[in-house]
């Protein structure tokens, strides 16, 4: 693995530490936001574009974090290579989905610019809305 690999794999590890304390602890730091997404970044959702431009971020969590008491992640797979992150993780929402997620991460100068998830969401009662407000 070369330093460009590690790099991107460090940032990612921040990422989902970010994204877990999201889902337990519910608090959408900006700050975060500005360290590891790019201000044109894009979140693309089973091929729908969600989010486009930085500044849409923490509408968009917010979305997400009205919808659920709590998310658990877990990951499965986080393969690094040029420019790109390619991971498998399960997102659960305890009474309402299991979320099946393979995404791929793209990075500009240690920055994400572009997430694209596949989701297929297993509904254990009601799922979620991933559209931004």
């Amino acid at each position: 693995m070369n330093q460009q690999h590690i790099v991107q794999s460090q940032v990612m590890d921040k990422v989902f530490d970010y994204f877990k304390s999201l889902g337990s602890e519910k608090v959408i730091d900006e700050n975060k936001h500005q360290q590891y997404f790019s201000e044109d970044f894009e979140m693309i959702i089973n091929g729908k574009s969600v989010v486009k431009g930085l500044d849409k971020l923490t509408g968009h969590f917010e979305h997400l974090l009205e919808q659920s008491e709590k998310m658990d992640m877990t990951i499965h797979e986080k393969i690094v290579t040029d420019n790109k992150c390619i991971m498998r993780y399960d997102g659960f929402v305890p009474d309402r989905c299991l979320l099946n997620v393979i995404a791929i991460f793209k990075f500009r100068n240690e920055k994400i610019f572009e997430m694209n998830e596949v989701v297929n969401a297993v509904n254990t009662g009601q799922g979620l809305d991933f559209t931004s407000r």
